[in-house]
């Protein structure tokens, strides 16, 4: 028969004050074999691109460095492009145009260490530039070729170019040896009218005098 726990008194209990105490349990080990260590950590996404300055087609763009993985370490090389509609950026980024190390006027594109933050001025070729306002982008890699997500867009407003008509090399000098060429033909014809003309007023006044001595 079961005892009730009301008839349970104290008296009953042994009570030790005892210190404080963990249990552990071993569970022994295991050896893996066959087991490659991988990679699996990309760069961070950068979220703080931006456009610090814009000076004919330079630009000076600023952002955040991402590690090798996530924010830790350095990240092996980072790829800037630029697009001229925004909506190119996310859907087309890799069909940008690539910054290289030739379009970099200060800086560098090698990666710094994550966290710290990262400054290059970079020039656009002018052939490339089909607007007035043109949308960065980049995206880092590790050693490994984890890539890290695109970032955030950056704008870079140029002003309104005024396109003038350039008369090329070959055609000017055409035009300047044609200019010398007809002036100079109608001075010989003034010439040679104004020599006409006096001749014709000389021979109205040899033919008056004869005609005033027959009189």
């Amino acid at each position: 028969m079961m005892q009730d726990e009301s008839d349970v008194t104290d008296d009953q209990f042994d009570e030790n004050v005892v210190d404080d105490f963990q249990r552990s349990l071993l569970a022994g080990a295991f050896l893996l074999n066959g087991w490659i260590e991988k990679d699996i950590l990309p760069p961070n996404r950068v979220i703080d691109l931006q456009v610090e300055t814009v000076s004919e087609q330079c630009v000076n763009l600023t952002w955040t460095a991402a590690g090798d993985d996530m924010d830790t370490g350095t990240a092996n090389r980072t790829e800037i492009r630029y697009h001229n509609e925004a909506i190119e950026v996310y859907k087309n980024f890799s069909n940008g145009f690539l910054i290289s190390e030739n379009d970099v006027k200060n800086g560098t594109l090698v990666p710094v260490h994550g966290g710290k933050l990262h400054s290059v001025i970079i020039c656009i070729s002018i052939q490339n530039k089909n607007a007035n306002t043109i949308y960065f982008a980049l995206r880092n890699y590790d050693n490994s070729q984890n890539i890290g997500g695109i970032s955030n867009i950056a704008e870079a407003h140029f002003a309104k170019e005024v396109v003038e008509q350039q008369i090329p090399v070959s055609q000017l000098t055409l035009f300047v040896v044609g200019a010398v060429v007809g002036a100079f033909i109608l001075l010989i014809l003034g010439l040679v009218f104004v020599r006409i003309l006096r001749k014709h007023q000389l021979h109205e006044k040899e033919f008056k005098k004869t005609n005033v001595v027959r009189l």
